[in-house]
């Protein structure tokens, strides 16, 4: 993927690293030219969904982004949140929620059944007109579960924290709601209000929101008590059976249900029959800022967006996608652009070309972020650099989709999306999107706290290389200890009296160096060394052992000379894991899992793929125990280890390889 630069001024400050300094002169650019405001409509705490480029003009007001949407609001609201501006969040909570108790009577209709769902205007209205507080009367597609999760995930937050005091009523509405419709199987217009479907990305919204308020009762025993009031309440005033015995078991049955579905459908977007959908940019949301989905299934989430639905000038939201296709504006006239198509979606789709979808520029900001999480919670500095790498990537891609001087809205705008007129990509008429401002805004925030943790991230040396490592370990299958030692044959390039090592939860008993070559000078580089009387090889021990994180430095009184083969060795201890990372048990036998830098919690090495090399293994073992490794057994005896008689297995050299390849089991049987 390439990156697209529109805007001169901002070019040379797009990198491919960045210091905090760099970061903020980015952001006070943007600033000066105010493509990062956001101003609330007058007397609200509400947005609209998009700015009118030049003042007074009615050129895009056709497109009715002039309203408020729910969505476009709370990750506005969000992005104030992270800029520690909780004020403004709270005030645009207050006002949604306000509205919806203004029409009270669409959650209570909906609840008892007096409204059809089906019909998505007798559903609580997602769009509506901020300045006046009231409902359109237009015809929208407002079946939209992932709106009402999110606010309902952003308020609890906010509640959480003590940013805001939380209003029961409407929390109790939206379980009551959520409900009745059935979320986890209610086919909903979807983030890009279109044709109904069970969409992965609205069950994930509304689960996320269940999941914050479940936690926000849990900590509060007097709110919870409160919530239960009233839910018995509200059960009894819309004469409702009592299907829960507790509004806080209802929450938990609405977050436990949410939950299984929304893992049953990733990473696909929609499984339904006829709907198929298996990748959506809206997912994206789900790993962040939600972070509802974490680990492989939101890498996968990541990883299928950005393979199948990135291009240059930004990210499609779907494949298929015929809003704003190709030359939309010579199809469609002003009316029917931005017209509600949910029901008859094909007669829009019939005018597709593939691969003319606009690509959106609310997605690499976001995607960023996915990356910039993966920065602060990565097992190890390796992965964490790589991660590092590509938020810096799509953070570049959403810096240089502001408009630049030949866009006619004007330069300093952040477009919703850039599409095809005449062959071209130019910006469509929704610019600028203040979600696409609020997320830009989060891209910032997060790169500049991911400078930070990279900066405290412990650094092996570069000058420092091991070629082959001689392990032994003493692992017992009953005991929750082993001890080891291992003896690392290193190539030093520069002078140095300190050695840094990946070790995570081990303790060094002891440690030394012994010099076996160095070059141009030989031992004579290192008279001052400790000669062994019977090698006479110079050797030292370590004056000093310090942790760090997940490395360890060994301290010399002497220096290690430039061009030199030395061998590291080091005694130690660690602990057996329970989970399956590092050296683990699982009841029947012991099994390593050396993966995403995990060796180190088994020896102190250069726990890095970068780095390969050889690997003698030797494993000392009880009697009746059995053990494998990746190569065969070179020897097998009985030895004397302290005051026990133990199996001794050696096992034949490995190839070549990289810490994270290494596996080993031991058992009874095998």
């Amino acid at each position: 993927m390439n990156i697209v630069i529109h805007n001169e001024y901002l070019r040379p400050l797009i990198k491919d690293s960045y210091t905090a300094k760099d970061i903020q002169a980015i952001t006070d650019l943007l600033n000066q030219h105010k493509s990062l405001e956001f101003p609330t409509i007058e007397g609200r705490g509400l947005f609209k969904a998009a700015l009118s480029p030049v003042e007074d003009s009615n050129e895009t007001n056709y497109t009715g982004y002039d309203n408020v949407w729910v969505r476009d609001n709370i990750h506005i609201s969000f992005a104030h949140y992270v800029i520690n501006k909780p004020e403004t969040a709270v005030a645009n909570l207050k006002d949604i929620s306000s509205f919806w108790l203004k029409y009270q009577h669409r959650w209570n209709d909906s609840i008892t059944g007096a409204a059809n769902v089906d019909n998505v205007m007798e559903r609580p209205h997602i769009r509506f007109n901020g300045t006046l507080l009231e409902e359109n009367e237009q015809t929208w597609s407002h079946a939209q579960n992932d709106a009402i999760g999110y606010f309902n995930w952003l308020y609890c937050k906010l509640a959480r924290e003590g940013k805001l005091e939380a209003d029961l009523d409407i929390l109790v509405l939206i379980a009551l709601y959520q409900n009745k419709i059935q979320f986890w199987n209610d086919e909903d217009n979807g983030h890009w209000e279109e044709a109904r479907k069970v969409e992965a990305s609205s069950i994930g919204a509304a689960t996320a929101g269940f999941r914050e308020l479940n936690t926000l009762l849990d900590e509060n025993p007097s709110l919870l008590e409160s919530f239960n009031a009233k839910h018995a309440a509200k059960v009894a005033e819309l004469s409702l059976s009592l299907e829960f015995a507790t509004g806080k078991d209802l929450v938990q049955f609405l977050f436990n249900k949410g939950h299984e579905t929304l893992f049953s459908i990733l990473p696909f977007e929609c499984r339904t029959e006829g709907s198929v959908r298996e990748t959506d940019g809206a997912l994206l949301f789900l790993v962040y800022p939600l972070q509802i989905v974490t680990g492989s299934v939101a890498q996968k989430i990541v990883d299928d967006v950005v393979e199948h639905l990135a291009g240059d000038y930004g990210v499609r939201r779907y494949r298929g996608d015929s809003y704003w296709m190709a030359d939309y504006k010579a199809i469609f006239n002003e009316e029917s652009r931005t017209a509600d198509f949910s029901e008859d979606i094909g007669s829009r789709d019939r005018h597709f070309k593939y691969g003319t979808e606009a690509q959106w520029c609310i997605f690499d900001s976001i995607i960023s972020c996915c990356y910039g999480l993966q920065v602060q919670q990565a097992p190890s500095a390796e992965l964490a650099a790589d991660a590092y790498k590509k938020q810096i990537h799509f953070f570049n891609r959403s810096v240089g989709q502001v408009t630049g001087d030949d866009c006619h809205y004007g330069p300093w705008h952040c477009p919703e999306s850039y599409y095809i007129e005449n062959g071209k990509y130019v910006v469509n008429d929704v610019c600028p999107l203040l979600w696409t401002q609020a997320n830009l805004l989060n891209a910032l925030i997060m790169l500049h706290q991911s400078i930070s943790h990279v900066s405290n991230l412990p650094k092996l040396q570069p000058y420092v290389v091991p070629t082959h490592y001689n392990v032994t370990l003493v692992p017992g299958l009953n005991s929750s200890l082993f001890y080891g030692q291992v003896s690392i044959s290193l190539t030093v390039s520069e002078t140095t009296n300190v050695l840094i090592a990946n070790a995570k939860n081990l303790n060094m008993s002891s440690a030394s160096v012994v010099v076996f070559r160095v070059e141009p000078r030989g031992l004579d580089a290192v008279q001052e060394w400790p000669k062994d009387a019977l090698t006479h090889r110079a050797s030292q021990k370590a004056a000093e052992i310090k942790y760090e994180g997940e490395t360890v430095t060994f301290v010399f009184q002497h220096a290690i000379p430039a061009t030199s083969n030395i061998i590291l060795h080091a005694s130690f201890q660690g602990q057996v894991a329970n989970e399956a990372k590092g050296l683990y048990s699982n009841g029947e036998t012991l099994e390593t899992l050396f993966e995403s830098g995990n060796a180190s919690l088994c020896f102190p090495c250069w726990d890095e793929k970068s780095y390969k090399s050889t690997f003698d293994l030797t494993l000392h073992i009880p009697q009746e125990l059995s053990a494998s490794f990746i190569t065969d057994v070179l020897e097998d005896k009985t030895v004397q280890y302290k005051t026990k008689e133990m199996r001794s297995l050696k096992f034949a050299r490995t190839e070549l390889i990289s810490t994270d390849l290494l596996n080993f089991t031991i058992g009874n049987k095998l």
